[in-house]
């Protein structure tokens, strides 16, 4: 998995609600504290991370269906 490949997905969002730009917000913060812990081979701390990412795409998607599949993909990516 390549953490460019994560940021890429999320600056392809097309959000178009305060809610879409509000998850959108907090997931280029999470890549980029994941990015950090890779690159300071902080493991454990990047398995959490990875975790945080993983939840706004499970339970924000029937909220936000602007962004859904772009959700879809970043889900995909982080298992």
């Amino acid at each position: 998995m390549r953490v460019t490949y994560l940021e890429q997905i999320i600056k392809a969002m097309r959000a178009r609600t305060e809610p879409e730009n509000a998850v959108r917000r907090v997931l280029i913060s999470r890549v980029h504290k994941l990015r950090w812990c890779f690159w300071h081979a902080k493991l454990e701390k990047a398995k959490t991370r990875m975790q945080s990412i993983l939840i706004p795409c499970r339970t924000i998607v029937l909220e936000t269906p602007g962004i859904a599949e772009s959700l879809a993909q970043l889900e995909y990516r982080t298992r």
